[in-house]
Order: structure tokens, then sequence, then C-alpha cells
């Protein structure tokens, strides 16, 4: 049996190494990066046949050696105080710059190390090979090309390891001579005064970099050398470290990676359009606008308008800003005639049809839009295309002290304020003189035509009112009709008010329940407490507290001509 041997896996997070594990030992160890599932060491043994002399060891997924976050700690402790033999360094080759750092760091710790570079293959797609002898030669460490998901290199990996075929570490100097001299007599002084000079190029640089750990070793000649490179270099030690191990990483990256001229791609293309100086900015705002019209256009505002006469009836449906036939009577005003008709209180009625059923059919008809909204934005992120515009507004947004990411708050809270129902009195201006005109020449006329229960009856003594008015006023306002239809319609609406006022202070006669189902056709609803009364979706138009303590039909009758006039085209 071979000599045994502690080995450890050591690598970003992300970069398969927990699967590399699994590959390695046979072990299904789960893969992922949440709290509890890497923090702690695992161990398991490379399987060579029935040799079980090779225990390897799964350590966090870190980014450095610095000990900043517990992964760091738990990796780092494990490098210094563990005493491995060997350490298997996953490098994934889709990310070099990042994952090389790490690797110059345990290149300084006295073990040897293995680099096995991942997902290689992904990086030959996009055109880029590595000369893996190069690398060799770069870093004075053996590479090793594997794939952890297909189990490409694996067996590969551990014939060397079995064979001990690996390079041992030649622990080469990266970099500056100045800085390099310092840290030469930094890890002298560590090899002279500590009994054990384990890891000694180690500790050197971290000392140079004042790492906390190394802290009780420091002395004010080492200080002195070190503040006057800083003073040089412009920077704190730990950055100038820092700053020359990624310059050492790019030469790296430069010397050992082939860059083969690949035909354009379709994502090369989209980004040659989309971020485009001058045809990013419109492309964006075609892309946000056809989302709205998605969102809460034509398609938002269809399937509110469905919902809303589903719950509170409906004749007619707007699709593209036409009127549609769309006659369903809605779950609201059917609830209402059925408690009425089985006895109870209008009251009862009314806040069961206008009040709950009217309040969840208005929260409901968000509910569409909201999910458009974010199936929009889900496409938009699985296309790339959000992560672009934000890079390409970053520049903007810079200015006002934003990130280019800002844009997604900010394209939600326009589309919320687009979204939201807006409740207003009028739905359209009208004409005052207009209004007056028809006002004093066809009230009476309209009075006949209204003032009748069955509905059939009032469109047919309405329709010749609205042809008279309309071959009258059309040649004096053209293009103007449906300002006209609206000034019959606040007509109908002003002449039902003052039917409700009198019938309120009325004992006898018809009474508020005959005038009911005409109130609810011209969109005016009789409050069943007080004096006022108030329109649907709108808020109280007459009241005690405006009025005064006398009945509005008393307040109303008591107006001058100008006061009522306006009162009128107010309404």
């Amino acid at each position: 049996m071979s000599d045994s041997m502690l080995i450890g896996l050591v690598g970003n997070q992300n970069a398969g190494k927990t699967t590399l594990f699994n590959a390695l030992t046979g072990q299904n160890a789960t893969i992922g990066n949440w709290p509890g599932v890497t923090i702690e060491r695992r161990e398991g043994f490379i399987q060579a046949g029935k040799d079980k002399s090779r225990k390897l060891v799964d350590t966090p997924g870190v980014y450095s050696l610095s000990p900043y976050t517990s992964e760091e700690k738990v990796t780092r402790s494990f490098c210094l105080e563990g005493n491995p033999d060997l350490i298997i360094n996953i490098v994934d080759a889709t990310s070099r710059e990042r994952s090389l750092y790490l690797t110059t760091q345990l290149r300084e710790l006295d073990c040897d190390v293995i680099i096995a570079r991942n997902r290689a293959d992904i990086l030959e797609k996009k055109g880029i090979t590595i000369d893996f002898k190069k690398l060799e030669e770069e870093l004075g460490v053996s590479v090793v090309r594997i794939s952890a998901k297909t189990g490409e290199g694996i067996q590969d990996l551990i014939h060397i390891i079995q064979e001990k075929k690996y390079r041992k570490n030649p622990k080469k100097k990266i970099y500056a001579p100045d800085v390099q001299k310092e840290i030469d007599h930094l890890e002298g002084d560590l090899s002279n005064e500590l009994e054990e000079s384990k890891n000694s190029r180690f500790g050197a640089v971290k000392l140079f970099e004042r790492d906390p750990y190394y802290k009780a070793l420091d002395n004010s000649s080492t200080r002195e050398e070190i503040s006057a490179l800083e003073k040089k270099y412009d920077r704190d030690s730990e950055q100038i470290i820092a700053d020359q191990r990624y310059c050492f990483v790019t030469k790296v990256k430069k010397d050992s990676c082939i860059q083969k001229k690949m035909p354009e791609s379709i994502t090369d293309k989209f980004d040659k359009v989309v971020l485009n100086r001058f045809l990013a900015l419109p492309i964006f705002l075609i892309v946000i606008g056809l989302r709205y019209f998605i969102s809460v256009g034509f398609v938002g505002s269809l399937t509110s308008d469905f919902i809303n006469a589903l719950f509170n009836g409906s004749e007619t449906i707007n699709v593209f800003f036409h009127e549609v036939p769309f006659f369903i009577k809605g779950l609201g005003p059917l609830l209402g005639e059925a408690i009425e008709n089985a006895g109870g209180s209008v009251w009862a009625s009314d806040l069961l049809a206008n009040g709950i059923i009217g309040g969840i059919s208005t929260v409901l008809s968000f509910v569409p839009q909201l999910v458009r909204l974010f199936v929009c934005l889900s496409l938009l992120e699985a296309s790339g295309y959000r992560s672009r515009i934000a890079f390409f507004l970053d520049e903007i947004f810079k200015k006002f002290g934003l990130s280019g990411k800002s844009i997604i708050p900010f394209i939600k809270q326009i589309q919320a304020e687009i979204g939201k129902p807006k409740f207003s009195f009028p739905s359209m201006e009208v004409d005052h003189d207009l209004f007056e005109a028809i006002q004093q020449k066809y009230t009476d006329q309209v009075k006949f035509a209204l003032d009748t229960d069955d509905k059939n009856i009032r469109e047919e003594r309405l329709q010749p009112i609205k042809d008279a008015i309309h071959a009258e006023y059309d040649e004096q306002y053209p293009d103007k009709a449906a300002m006209i239809d609206e000034c019959i319609y606040k007509l109908q609406k002003f002449i039902v008010r003052r039917w409700l006022l009198d019938e309120q202070k009325r004992v006898d006669g018809r009474g508020m329940d005959d005038i009911r189902p005409l109130a609810s056709e011209v969109n005016v609803i009789p409050r069943v407490h007080g004096s006022g009364m108030f329109t649907r979706g709108q808020t109280q138009v007459l009241s005690v507290a405006t009025l005064g303590s006398m009945s509005d039909a008393q307040q109303l009758d008591g107006l001058d001509d100008e006061k009522e006039k306006r009162y009128m085209h107010h309404y």
C-alpha cells in the first residue's frame, strides 16, 4: 500500500469544487453554497481501487486566504495548520483572473499544488484555447484539464496523484524586485526566529500585508521598511501585493491563452444593435413602451375591463378604442337584486354590490397587470437585455449618483403609477356654452324621455332627441360628436340628481327605489344616510357638511341662476 496522504481541495465558490469532490470520492455531497453545506470540513477517500490511503478534504469555497469571512478562516486554517501533503486547486477556466489570484497564494505554501483546470471546454467554444504546457511553465506547478460535470480528465488526475507525477512546488517569485527583496528579508527573519518555519514564504507576504494573524511578529524596523514602499507606490501594503498578484495573473493569462477568430455570434450581433450609442436609447424606449402596452395598455385595460364587467356588470367593453357589445349583469348587481328581492334593506344591497364586490373587483383588476409585468421583466432578464441596458445607462445615471441598475425600480414605479385607476369627475371636458344651450332647450324633452321605468322606452324616447341635438350642433362643432354625447349624458345625470334630491324630502310619490335603476344607468348612486349623493368611483358631491343643515333640495333650489349654472356645468 502507498504512503498515506492528506489532500485538500481548494477553490473559488461555484467553480465545481463539490462536484469534483464527489467524482474523486464517489460520495454524493450536496452541491451549493448555502450556509451549513460546505462551511464544515468534509472528508472522503480518493477512489483508486482498494487503496484508501489518500484522504481528500473538501474546504469551503473562497476567493483568497485572507481571514475576512468564516469560509476563508476555515480554509486558511486547514492550509496552514492541517499540514496537507498536496492541494488540488480547482480553477474555473471561464473566470481565470479571479481563480488564479487564489492560486498565487497557494503557491506560497510549503505543500505541493496541482491545478485542476475546470470548464476549459466552455472556453474553447468561445474560441479561446489554453496552452497547458505554457501554463505549467508560468506557474511552476502541474496543470490537469478536467470537466467535473462530465468526468473528463478525472482518471488522469487520480493517476497523477497516485503515481506522484506532479511537479514540486518551486514557490516562484512574482513580485517587483523591491517588494520581493523585502519579502525575502521577512522570510529569512521568520525562518531564523521561529523554531518551526512552516509556510515561511506565505507568512512573510502576510506580514508585509500587515495581516492581524502575524501582527505579533511585527517590529519597528519592518514597519519602517514597509512604510517606505507604501509611499513609493502611493498605496497601502495590502494593495501593493494585490496589484502585483493581478499583474502576474494577467501576464500568465496572456501568455497561455490563444484567442481564435470566431464568426460573429448572434449575441455579438445583438449587442451591436442594443448597445449602439445612437440606437440604444430609442430601442430601450420602444421596448419599455411595448411592455407598457402589453401590461397596462390595450391588453392590460382589456383584462381589467373584463374583470370589472364580471363583478359590476357591463353592456360594452372597449377594444382598441371601440365599444364592442358585451352584455353581462355582473356579480354585484345580481347579488344586490337577490338581497332586495328577498326582502333585504337597500343599504345592505348597496353595501354588498357596490362596497364589498366593487372593492374586490378593483383589487383583482390589478392582478393580470402584475402578472404580465413580471413576465415581461423575466423575459427581459432571460434575454440579457436588462443587464445590457443597465450597463448602457450606468454612465447617465452616475451623474445623478445612481447605478445603471436603478432603471429597474424606476420602470416598476412608472408602471405602477400608470396602472393605477384614475378617478376624476368628468371624463371629458365639455364646452360650457354648448352644455348651457342644450340644457335650456332640451331639458324638458329629456325629462319626459327619462320619466319611465321601462329602459327600452327610455332609449326609444332619447334617440330622436340625441339625433336632433347632433343635427343642430354637429356643423357648429365639427369633429366634436363625442363632446356633444358627453353633454347629453351630463344633462341626464343632472336631471336624475334633481329627482333624487326631490325624493329625499318626499314622503309620498314614487320614492327612491323607483329612481334607483335609472340612477344606476347614468352612474349616479344615491346615498342611504345623510342628504348628499356621490357617483361611483368619486368622492361625495353634496353633503350636509358642505351645504348646511337644510336638505340638499332646499339648498339647490335656493341657488341663484349663476351658481346653478356652475353646478350643472360641474356635473
